[in-house]
């Protein structure tokens, strides 16, 4: 029997003055805190905020200007949780004497926990590692200690200064020399592993049984913004306007009907499936709790959310409580994975890249030496040593680091390393980054006497418009392409049946996205049922067009695509790289 997919809860017609305004709950008082952190030499009060508090509130408190304030995220967008870092000044005076103020006093009775050395223990690319979960009150200086080691010996994917309750540290066993009289943290019986210290078994994922025997659910949430089509006019001029007009409906419908298409392949093969579209049409928390019950969104056997970053949050959380898996298709922030197990994370870590790339040099020549080339700014500071530390602990493989402040040394690197690969980490802001680009592709193809390979994480063709391919081409470019590759049958295909379907181009790679999310995931919960979720790995599919193997940093986090594809630019056409 030819299987049918069920789409129900698509919003039409929604009107502007039905909507109820969230009225503004009032704000917490300022508590000025008494902790503070040293940064790079510098001292701050560490605040966490609270409801109702803003970046100006907080700053006053502490007698400070807003513009003062340390954050590691948009000012617009602070919510509660968040931490504000306040610069400890001579002549900054916290305001106790304000009624919307209060001064804590440190509490001697509260103590650090004291850093337990960890049992568990993992191997990456060959190198064995203690597996530390941070705890309240530790640094890389005093779990390093505990160890044996120094503060360069931690791997840790994220500055060193911001380590927050939950965040793992890899330290190397073979260098570890672990005090007689360090507190060592008890397994929990299973031999190899989590610490009881390391995992909390609320942390962990529950996982459900399908909901229907007969067919699988799945919950589609994203912003199609269907109130809005009335407002549309399908002229000519406006169509060819759309581009430059906020026409929000038309900006993801791609990913839905690339979603349709997996779909529809898997009814074809005899899948049964029942779709449930949720068009959210603002980006309000509130929004996402009213529509998730009003959807049953949690009568799903999955969730696809393609959300902004709060709505996402807020959705991870209410499928955190439900025991029920999240797919997030294209946020590259690794954050949405912390102590949420239950949050897939389609587009691949930055670590994972990396791994790729350094495989590839491995591969070319074992005596290839590798430039890394970054800002020399906090940008990309993160990135500079997670590569670091993962080129470090591969045998034979030497690097340089070139801040791009002292760029005239690159000429003498490439004379000295006659095999050298440059790898560019540099990501400032869209204009720096296309002058950047320039000036390095300039002094790179001057350099005719000692020619080098150039390697980029993000894919200039997509992000510098006017980028020299004739440039890239001479330096035999490779990166982690995003667009078609029209050498592979399924991409051919797919472009086939999608410009027959919809009458249109594809753009970008929002169909592609959705279709190889629609298919993973669907084929996962049919072939292996409820199981998938313990180990959500799959071998090639039939109709998905660019790879996805899933895995977990611990039991309590989500999961990361560690699955990227490195294409190498040849002919003036990518190809994948061998």
């Amino acid at each position: 029997m030819r299987k049918t997919i069920a789409i129900f809860a698509l919003l039409f017609g929604l009107l502007h003055g039905g909507r109820m305004m969230a009225q503004m709950p009032g704000g917490e008082p300022v508590v000025v805190s008494s902790k503070t952190q040293t940064i790079n030499g510098k001292r701050y009060y560490v605040h966490i905020v609270q409801r109702g508090q803003t970046v100006y509130s907080i700053a006053r408190a502490y007698g400070l200007k807003e513009h003062d304030a340390l954050i590691k995220t948009d000012v617009s967008r602070l919510s509660i949780g968040d931490t504000v870092w306040l610069p400890v000044y001579g002549d900054a005076k916290p305001m106790a004497n304000d009624s919307k103020v209060s001064v804590v006093k440190p509490d001697a009775s509260v103590q650090r926990t004291p850093v337990a050395v960890s049992t568990q223990v993992q191997t990456l690319n060959g190198q064995r590692y203690y597996v530390h979960v941070v705890q309240k009150g530790q640094t890389v200086y005093s779990i390093t200690r505990a160890y044996g080691l120094k503060e360069y010996d931690a791997v840790v994917k994220k500055d060193i200064h911001f380590l927050e309750i939950g965040d793992t540290v890899w330290l190397p066993c073979r260098n570890a020399k672990i005090p007689s009289d360090a507190v060592v943290a008890q397994n929990q019986g299973n031999r190899g592993g989590a610490s009881s210290e390391a995992f909390n078994p609320s942390d962990t994922a529950i996982i459900r049984q399908r909901v229907s025997n007969e067919n699988i659910v799945i919950s589609l949430m994203m912003p199609l913004c269907l109130d809005q089509m009335s407002s549309i006019s399908t002229t000519k001029f406006d169509i060819e306007q759309r581009g430059k007009t906020n026409y929000k409906s038309f900006e993801f419908i791609q990913f839905y009907e690339g979603i349709m298409m997996g779909l529809n392949l898997l009814q074809q093969q005899g899948v049964n499936i029942t779709l449930n579209v949720v068009d959210v049409p603002d980006n309000k928390p509130e929004t996402v709790d009213r529509l998730f019950a009003s959807h049953h969104v949690a009568e799903s056997d999955v969730l696809i959310a393609l959300l902004t970053r709060q709505p996402f949050a807020r959705a991870a959380e209410l499928a955190r409580q439900n025991n029920l898996m999240i797919v997030n298709p294209i946020a590259t922030r690794d954050e949405i994975l912390n102590r949420n197990p239950y949050v897939f994370k389609c587009s691949p870590s930055e670590a994972s890249k990396l791994s790729v790339v350094f495989d590839m040099v491995q591969a070319r020549n074992n005596n290839s030496h590798i430039i890394l080339v970054h800002s020399g700014g906090n940008s990309d500071k993160a990135l500079l040593q997670m590569a670091t530390q993962l080129l470090d602990q591969r045998e034979g493989m030497s690097y340089s680091v070139l801040g791009w402040a002292a760029n005239t040394k690159l000429k003498s690197m490439l004379a000295q390393n006659p095999n050298a690969v440059v790898l560019s980490l540099y990501n400032v802001d869209a204009s720096k980054n296309r002058i950047f680009v320039s000036q390095l592709l300039n002094k790179l193809s001057a350099d005719k006497e000692h020619p080098a390979l150039l390697v980029s994480l993000d894919d200039w063709t997509r992000s510098i418009s006017d980028v020299d391919y004739n440039q890239l081409q001479q330096l035999s470019y490779h990166t982690f392409y995003t667009g078609w590759d029209y050498t592979n049958a399924a991409h051919i295909d797919f472009l086939q049946q999608f410009r027959e379907q919809y009458k249109t181009e594809p753009v970008d790679q929002y169909a592609a996205i959705g279709n190889d999310i629609a298919i993973y995931f669907a084929s996962g919960l049919n072939l292996h049922g409820s199981e998938f979720w313990h180990n959500p790995v799959l071998g090639p599919m039939k109709g998905m067009l660019f790879p996805m193997s899933f895995a977990q940093k611990n039991r309590s986090f989500g999961f990361e695509n560690n699955a990227p594809r490195l294409y190498r630019l040849e002919n003036f056409v990518f190809t994948e790289s061998r």
